[in-house]
């Protein structure tokens, strides 16, 4: 079982929230959390998925985030795609997951040892 300190950089999540390009005279706004990551101390990435609508239709996106990206205060990951296509357009993202992170506690549901 990992040490508290790994269990923590193992087991977080980041949460995102960017603009997408304007395309069909609109934008849209795409929020969500990524998945925990995959990798090793700063050599990780996070896996996303969602959805966004604006009006009359709804875009689906995914994808992997870059490495993460050290800060003053932690570390940030980038989104950088393309939304599918919709209504006969698309548009493209770019921008930085939140430096904060929640931890997911991945040992909560191990049976006690007697």
């Amino acid at each position: 079982m990992p040490d508290l300190k790994e269990a923590a950089m193992i087991y977080h999540k980041h949460k995102y929230n960017i603009k997408t390009s304007m395309d069909n005279c609109h934008m849209h706004s795409i929020n969500g959390i990524t998945s925990k990551c995959i990798g090793i101390g700063l050599f990780h990435v996070h896996l996303y998925s969602t959805i966004t609508n604006y009006s009359d239709h709804a875009h689906r996106l995914s994808g992997m985030t870059t490495f993460a990206i050290k800060t003053q205060n932690g570390h940030i990951h980038k989104l950088s795609n393309f939304v599918d296509i919709q209504l006969e357009h698309f548009h493209h993202y770019e921008g930085y997951t939140s430096e904060d992170i929640s931890y997911v506690d991945e040992f909560a549901f191990e049976k006690p040892t007697t």
